[in-house]
């Protein structure tokens, strides 16, 4: 008869393993590895927009704040990976960026401008938004599938400095 893995949580962290003493020396390896992380939040703005990222010992949290807001929120999502900052950061970053995103401007937000990745996103996300405008103002009966298949006709093109 195969016995089935026990969890418990230990001190706020679950853990599991075959026996009760497996299991909480689990949930102690978890509290160790987030005892180690780095909790300094990184702040990315944009225009109006500030989003904070911090990780916490279950994951990584982010908000976004808005100064015309009545409250100052505009979103909080929920969390993701221990592991996932840097990334949550990249998005983020690049998501306060197209909320403020001035969709005819050349002009890169600093909060993406060092990482090429991100702005090679933003440029063909600011591609796609102005190639649904021209399709909006022409009528187009599917500017959406419109915009998805000439957008790289419209994405800004920056010039070497």
């Amino acid at each position: 008869m195969k016995k089935r893995p026990k969890s418990t949580n230990y001190l706020g962290m679950e853990g599991k393993g075959p026996t009760l003493r497996e299991a909480k020396a689990d949930a102690m390896r978890k509290i160790e590895q987030a005892l180690g992380h780095d909790y300094t939040p990184a702040i990315f703005a944009a225009g109006d927009y500030r989003t904070i990222v911090w990780r916490t010992p279950f994951g990584v949290r982010t908000s976004t704040l808005r100064a015309e807001e009545p409250n100052g929120l505009v979103r909080c999502c929920g969390m993701t990976g221990v592991d996932a900052f840097e990334r949550e950061c990249d998005a983020m970053a690049l998501h306060v960026a197209q909320l403020a995103a001035n969709v005819e401007s050349q002009e890169i937000p600093a909060c993406i401008a060092g990482k090429p990745s991100l702005v090679n996103d933003y440029l063909s996300w600011i591609g796609f938004q102005r190639a649904f405008r021209a399709a909006t103002k022409a009528g187009e009966e599917d500017a959406h599938r419109w915009a998805c298949n000439h957008g790289h006709e419209f994405r800004p093109v920056l010039e070497a400095v």
